[in-house]
């Protein structure tokens, strides 16, 4: 009986792709086996600890070291970890790579499975020759390996192995045995199968089928052979006799019968083994008796012996035999067998077995009337059989169906559910779906509109888009480029990539030609070498990407396809990607099932319009939107980013016609374009379809609820994956978004309403929902393409240093995986596919992270900004402080981004910016949007509002400052400037602290605080007028004298005298000025004139006094210093001027002014030389005496210590007087070049008054 093969568009899963380069946080263990020659130097294995495999120089090299020629995953039991293993052969066959592909495990298991093991054998491993069990008494992974020597190694892998470094230090004869086939040394080995960790089944090349078996308990180092053929007399023959003819094929240097078993499965019951020949026979074995039972056709028909060469299967085919048990059984049949045979383009079988000792009645096709052929995808292309998997329900009858299609590199996977055995027959021609690829993965980048700098900087994002390109490879076509076009290497490889890639593109456009090049020919040339190294690029990852086989993990009921260098993770659809993936024909034809299996299409949202006019709509955006010219698509992108992030005070009417302006759709949009775009809406109502409730509903497709939370935990592969699905699903968010606004600003203006009244269409409603999303979703799409170092502590060293320092191994990842996707609960495939809950999972992520109705969407913004300052990732602060909101807190915290940079002037402003609000209110956690009232006052908000919603950026000590007040809030943000020693904005701050401040509201404490940083502050810029003010306010007295010595000093030093003499310093203030001053001159009194101070601080004291009036203790000031160089001199023996005259000159000037400051203290207002001789009573000053060593104004004096303190004496002026007649006589004496020499002084100083000597 013909019939078609069915086909089918409609999609209900996609894939997500990921690459095997290893974690950033894994060790890779390379594991060398010794050789078993006797000649072999070594017996030991060699180990080797590495973070990365070295980079390959030549495309040869990479695909020698990370491209398989043959890899599939292995599922364990449930409850263990690791479960699903993958294992690859790479090395030319020389080694065989293992590692955990676990999307996620238990909460409470402690242990990640992050270790790659890279086995080395000493000889290539046969293709087909990798087996792995699980061994049900021990948590064991078992691993057969056969390589081209006939050896056949067992490997007990420990999960340690995949999870602790010194795991695999272990001694190697505990852990790998080894065995030698005695029946592969006559024939050649084909195939080898596992079913169990104690059981083997070998094809060989002569036909014969090798069963080897272990006892429990044995370690692989010994095997029992048993070998079963047809039983026909040549049988035994043909295994010595090499025969070679029509019958015989040569594959991979051997020479195959076409007995040859392709693939080999023991049946349910463990009585008999299934196999299917190469010459297309299913045949069925009994192990006990060692008797071929069974021999059918594949296609369940006679042929005749010379016949067989036309129906030889293909030695590189892969799978072409599966068993399994279903519920939905026939009535006496124990299990059931699928074959499929590539001949009358591709047809399945499905045979079931009732009694596989009986080939008549025991084993029979059960839909012998119907012709299962393999799904077609209609291209005219002649695909192939790549690999299939079923699964049996293990809860009712229904069971799944997924073949895995092949064209060179290009694949397609498709999927059918039957309800149960029985009606498989009669639904095999309907009801198939695919799994969508993505193919916009491989569109270069568009820079057309792009100058140099530009042009090269987008392309570097572009490669290095995290998930998008994986390094080694970018490494390969670098080389690849290099050496293809004769460029200079970069002298050193330690340069980061992306420069590396930069400069070498670059300078290909400067080797290119002689000639000169004119800045567009530049440009056009620069283009033209990125986009060819975008091609190298692409031909290298495509051997990445090439399908090696489809593996289905039936207890979670997750597909994976496994590639030569990566795997994809096949997952339902969201509910939007259902409508952005499929037709609307095929909606319409599969509406039951897609409202069924896709997420939330289950009828719980009610939509107003059908998933088919929805699909329709999405369609024409998508379509309208391809039609733009680079420009306007540039000029689009640039119009959206400026309205998602910047406040506008326009109405969404007024904004909507501003888009349409700024895009040019007037210019750009010709009739051509309206025609085909009304022309596809034709079919839903033209324009009028565009309604707010249809439109809406593909809103509230996107995520909005949050899943409950399970008892499992993501792996770092499992991190990988949801990360690597939510920013495929994200850029499909963003381009529905998108799409959907520019039609509807275009329908909005251009659409004539006496033709489509649109009247059900609220544009401006749809326009504010369609940003929010897409603020949301741009969001997403910046936190998945932009990655920061993360710190792993505690992680075992892969090192053999054991510093403490090397156990912190910092990678990169991306921002919503350290922020976001470790918070959240992988959903656990209980009730649902782990297809389902994988992407479910995805949708999570983007709920939480839009606030997941707990707290506004602003708010997560600035969380996340918190975030990144708090583990000092400015840069990163820097480029997302575009998505900031316009609130008080996010100015704040913009702020504190301003001072990590150093832009004091910035952080002031938004520190300023915030300060009404922070200062009275606290943040709201209930999930409102924020507004001018958004912030709910509180008397004594709790601190922890502010330190939670600032991702402890703000300790409760610190954010105790906020909401209590201006003075605190300003205190706070002193306490921010402070360690900058910005001391303008520090006294800016404390005044407005100040100015705010009551009794009231403050403490003693805190006043004292504000005004001696306002002080200091203040002295710091030469605010001295500040700093007085300041220090005339303080109460505390320590702090009241240090600073003035400060304010002393400081103003001194700087040359500030006058204005510092300007204060009036009331009060004690003035004393205590006074007396600094007092104690600074008194350390100059005993100076020499030759050696005038610095700062003559005896002078500044003289003129405060003389400017308070206090003339007697300004004349104290300077009689004192002369009266001690008075003494000074009579203490020595002999005293000269040095022959200095200006020295002599200066005593004779302080003679003068001291005369003059006695003669203030005269009876009267002032001297005058007409008053009678009685007024000199009062010109009189006590003086100190002094012994050399510090009384009174201090001294020099050295060597002095014995003498006795002088008495305190009075100096009145005509004494002074006389003094100075003296060093006038004796400067007339120098003048006249004789030395003036002054006797010995011993005994009393005695003071001459009117003639009388006077004790004092």
């Amino acid at each position: 009986m013909e019939s078609k093969a069915p086909s089918s568009t409609f999609c209900l899963h996609t894939e997500t792709r990921l690459s095997l380069e290893p974690y950033a946080s894994s060790a890779i263990v390379q594991l060398q086996l010794p050789s078993t020659s006797a000649f072999s130097r070594s017996s030991r294995i060699q180990r080797r600890v590495l973070d990365v495999l070295p980079a390959g120089r030549t495309e040869e090299e990479f695909k020698t070291r990370d491209i398989a020629s043959s890899s599939s995953i292995y599922f364990r039991s449930a409850n263990r970890y690791p479960r699903n293993v993958l294992w690859r052969c790479v090395e030319n066959n020389r080694t065989l790579e293992l590692r955990s592909l676990d999307l996620n495990k238990a909460e409470d298991e402690s242990r990640e499975a992050r270790i790659v093991l890279r086995v080395g054998f000493p000889s290539a491993i046969h293709n087909h020759g990798v087996a792995i069990s699980d061994s049900p008494e021990e948590d064991l992974v078992v691993v057969f390996v056969l390589t081209s020597s006939n050896d056949l190694y067992t490997l007990s892998l420990r999960p340690s192995f995949f999870c602790k470094l010194t795991a695999s230090e272990d001694d190697s004869d505990r852990w790998c045995k080894l065995f030698r086939p005695s029946s592969l040394s006559i024939s050649s080995f084909y195939r080898l199968s596992a079913c169990g960790p104690y059981e083997i089944l070998l094809a060989l090349g002569d036909g014969r089928l090798v069963n080897l078996t272990r006892r429990q308990g044995d370690d692989g180092s010994t095997w029992n052979e048993t070998a079963y053929n047809d039983g026909q007399w040549g049988s035994s023959l043909k295994s010595l006799i090499r025969w070679q003819g029509s019958n015989t094929i040569r594959y991979e240097g051997n020479v195959l019968d076409q007995q040859t078993l392709v693939n080999t499965m023991l049946s349910p019951d463990k009585c008999h083994v299934l196999a299917v020949a190469m010459n297309h026979t299913l045949k069925f074995w009994n192990l006990e008796t060692g008797v071929r039972t069974v021999s059918k056709d594949l296609l369940d028909i006679r042929r005749e012996p010379q016949d067989t060469p036309r129906f030889m299967l293909n030695p590189a085919i892969s799978k072409v035999l599966t068993v399994f048990e279903t519920q939905s059984a026939y009535d006496g049949d124990l299990y059931y067998a699928l074959t499929f045979s590539p001949h009358s383009s591709g047809v399945f079988k499905v045979w079931g077995v009732r009694d596989a000792d009986h080939a008549e009645s025991g084993v029979r096709d059960l839909f012998s009337d119907d012709v299962l052929r393999a799904p077609d995808p209609d291209d005219g292309a002649l695909w192939t059989m790549l690999d299939f998997q079923i699964k049996c329900d293990s809860l009712n009858a229904g069971l799944d169906i997924w073949i895995l299609l092949r064209l060179n590199r290009r694949y397609k996977l498709y999927h059918r559910q039957f309800s149960e055995l029985r009606a498989l027959g009669n639904e095999w021609q309907y009801g198939w779906s695919a799994t969508a690829i993505d193919v916009a993965r491989h569109e270069p980048l568009n820079v057309s509109d792009l100058d140099c700098e530009s042009t090269s900087d987008a392309w570097l994002n572009f490669l290095t888009t995290p998930g998008r390109i994986p390094e080694n490879i970018l490494e390969t076509a670098l080389q690849a480029y290099i050496d293809a076009r004769e460029v200079p290497r970069p002298q050193n490889n330690r340069i980061p990539l992306k420069e590396r890639i930069a400069a070498t593109v670059g300078s290909r456009v400067y080797l290119r030609d002689n000639e000169e090049l004119t800045s567009s020919s530049f440009q056009t040339a620069l283009r033209k070498e990125w986009a060819s190294f975008w091609n190298t690029v692409m031909e290298i990852e495509h051997m990445q990407w090439d399908p090696l086989s489809l593996a289905l993990d039936s207890y979670s009921d997750m597909p994976y396809i496994v590639f030569a260098d990566g795997c994809s993770i096949v997952r339902e659809f969201s509910e939007i990607e259902s409508l952005a993936y499929n037709k609307p024909k095929d909606l319409i034809r599969n509406q039951s099932r897609s409202l069924i299996q896709s997420i939330e299409m289950d009828g719980s949202s009610a939509m107003s319009a059908s998933p088919e006019e929805l699909s329709t709509i999405i369609d024409a955006a998508a379509r309208f939107r391809s039609g733009f010219s680079p420009a306007l698509l540039l000029s689009c992108q640039h119009v959206l980013r400026a309205e998602l992030w910047l406040d506008s005070s326009y109405s969404a009417a007024e904004r909507i016609q501003a888009f349409y302006d700024q895009c040019n759709f007037d210019a750009e949009i010709g009739d051509r374009t309206y025609n085909n775009l009304a022309a596809h809406l034709k079919s839903i109502r033209g324009f009028n379809a565009l309604t707010t409730d249809a439109l809406l509903s593909i809103v509230e497709m996107l995520p909005r609820d949050l899943s409950e939370a399970s008892g499992l935990s993501s792996t770092l592969f499992g991190l990988k994956a949801l990360v690597k699905g939510t920013h495929d699903l994200v850029v499909l968010h963003l381009r529905v978004l998108s799409d959907l606004l520019y039609l509807l600003v275009f329908a909005e203006v251009e659409v004539d309403r006496e033709e489509y009244s649109m009247e059900n269409l609220d544009s401006s409603m749809v326009f504010s929902e369609l940003l929010e999303q897409l603020r949301q979703n741009q969001l997403a799409y910046w936190l998945s393409t932009h990655t920061r170092p993360v710190t792993n502590a505690g992680m075992e060293n892969t090192t053999t240093n054991n510093n403490s320092s090397n156990n912190l191994h910092i990678h990169q990842s991306t921002v919503i995986e350290s922020l976001f996707a470790r918070d959240i609960k992988p959903q656990a495939s209980i009730s649902q596919s782990q297809s389902f809950c994988f992407t479910q999972t995805m949708r999570d992520v983007l709920t939480w992270m839009s606030g997941a109705g707990q707290i506004t969407f602003d708010k997560v913004l600035v969380n996340i900004q918190c975030y990144l300052l708090k583990n000092h990732d400015v840069e990163l602060a820097s480029s997302f402080a575009q998505f900031q909101p316009s609130t008080a807190w996010a100015s704040y915290i913009h702020g504190r981004l301003s001072l990590e940079k150093q832009e004091y002037t910035e952080a002031v402003y938004y520190f300023k910016k915030a300060a009404f609000k922070l200062c009275k209110y606290s943040l709201y956690t209930n999930g409102t949007r924020e507004s001018n009232n958004s912030l709910q006052a509180r008397p004594i908000p709790p601190s922890s509002e502010y330190t939670m919603a600032s991702s402890d950026l703000l300790d409760p000590l610190t954010a105790s400052f906020l909401a209590s007040g201006l003075p605190n809030y300003y205190t706070h943000v002193i306490n921010l400037l402070s360690p900058h020693r910005t001391h303008t904005h520090i006294s800016s701050f404390a005044q407005l602290a100040l100015q705010h401040i009551t009794p009231q509201t403050s403490t003693p404490d805190q006043r004292t605080d504000l005004l001696a940083r306002l002080f200091h502050a203040s002295l710091a810029i030469s605010d001295y007028a500040t700093a007085y003010s300041a220090l005339t306010r303080h109460t505390d007295s320590a702090l009241h004298k240090s600073s003035l010595s400060n304010l002393i000093t400081t103003m001194i030093s700087a040359g500030y005298v006058s204005d510092f003499l300007a204060f009036p310093f009331p009060g004690p203030l003035q004393k205590s000025v006074d007396n600094l001053l007092a104690e600074h001159a008194a350390k100059e009194t005993n100076l020499p004139p030759s050696a005038m101070p610095s700062i003559p601080y005896f002078k500044i004291l003289h003129a405060f006094r003389l400017q308070r009036g206090d003339y007697r203790g300004a004349a104290t000031v300077l009689v004192e210093r002369l009266e001690a160089r008075h003494e000074r001199k009579a203490a020595l023996n002999m005293a000269r001027f040095g022959g200095a005259r200006g020295e002599a000159e200066r005593a004779l000037d302080e003679y003068l002014v001291g005369i003059n400051a006695l003669s203030l203290l005269k009876s009267g207002d002032g001297y005058d030389e007409e008053e009678d001789e009685e007024g000199d009573e009062d010109a009189w000053v006590f003086v100190e005496g002094t012994d050399g060593v510090g009384s009174g104004m201090g001294g020099r004096g050295e060597g002095m210590e014995g003498r006795p303190k002088k008495k305190r004496r009075v100096m009145r002026l005509d004494g002074l007087r006389e003094r100075y007649q003296d060093e006038m006589d004796r400067v007339g004496v120098l003048e006249m070049g004789r030395w003036g020499i002054v006797g010995e002084g011993d005994g009393e100083v005695e003071v001459e008054v009117e003639g009388e000597a006077m004790e004092i």
